[in-house]
């Protein structure tokens, strides 16, 4: 017997919002659903979609639970706008421990209200580990700054992608990143000096030794308890 998908890959095809919508609901019906990942890059939607799988995103199980549910939820290159990233924001509000980890968002008109009502979703979810925020979502200084102040608070993420954003003043997603050791990816093409841009590889670098070094830790944690607490790793 064939084993069901788990990835849906709708891209590049102008379904619209009602047919995408017919989609969300097929998925958050099922409750033997394996979809896990759903590419939809360009398919003409709108923010009536970005509801339609907000409303996915209400139902989809916690994490640890043992279902499958939505992970991975592609949307570029889709008119999300404002109204559809404030839905997509609310969700993962609703669901903050949810399911889905990745999130990609590049080129779907967010602006800085958009990247506000996502960064307030940040403040508080802890299922998500990657964002994209891509390239030309018009994101400016308001925008760049809620994001910021989010990334100071939120310890799940650990990959965020943006990159581009017409601001003056970036300084406060540098100090983010250099205060957020959760963060091992950081993607943010803004025109910087060579200083800085040694700056944040450096920082990214020390985030990754952080990360692995807590990684073999707890592995070594998990043997000595494994033995009964007799290990002479401690």
């Amino acid at each position: 017997r064939t084993p069901p998908p788990t990835t849906a890959d709708i891209s590049h095809n102008q379904i619209g919002d009602r047919n995408f919508g017919a989609i969300c609901d097929a998925v958050a019906s099922n409750e033997h659903s394996a979809v896990e990942t759903i590419h939809a890059w360009q398919i003409g939607i709108t923010s009536k979609g970005a509801k339609s799988v907000s409303q996915l995103l209400r139902r989809n199980p916690r994490k640890g639970s043992g279902s499958c549910w939505l992970r991975h939820l592609f949307l570029d290159c889709n008119a999300i706008s404002v109204e559809g990233a404030r839905f997509l924001s609310q969700a993962l509000i609703d669901n903050h421990d949810g399911s889905l980890e990745s999130l990609s968002l590049s080129q779907t008109k967010l602006g800085d209200a958009g990247a506000q009502a996502l960064a307030r979703a940040l403040m508080v979810n802890t299922s998500l580990k990657e964002l994209n925020l891509g390239a030309f979502n018009m994101i400016g200084n308001a925008g760049g700054h809620a994001l910021a102040v989010a990334l100071l608070r939120n310890k799940t993420i650990t990959d965020i992608q943006w990159l581009n954003g017409p601001f003056s003043s970036p300084e406060w997603l540098y100090r983010a990143f250099s205060h957020n050791r959760s963060i091992v990816r950081f993607g943010f093409s803004e025109s910087r000096s060579k200083g800085e841009r040694e700056k944040l590889a450096l920082r990214e670098g020390l985030n990754r030794h952080c990360a692995l070094r807590e990684r073999r830790l707890a592995v070594l944690m998990g043997l000595h308890e494994r033995v009964g607490g007799k290990s002479t790793l401690f």
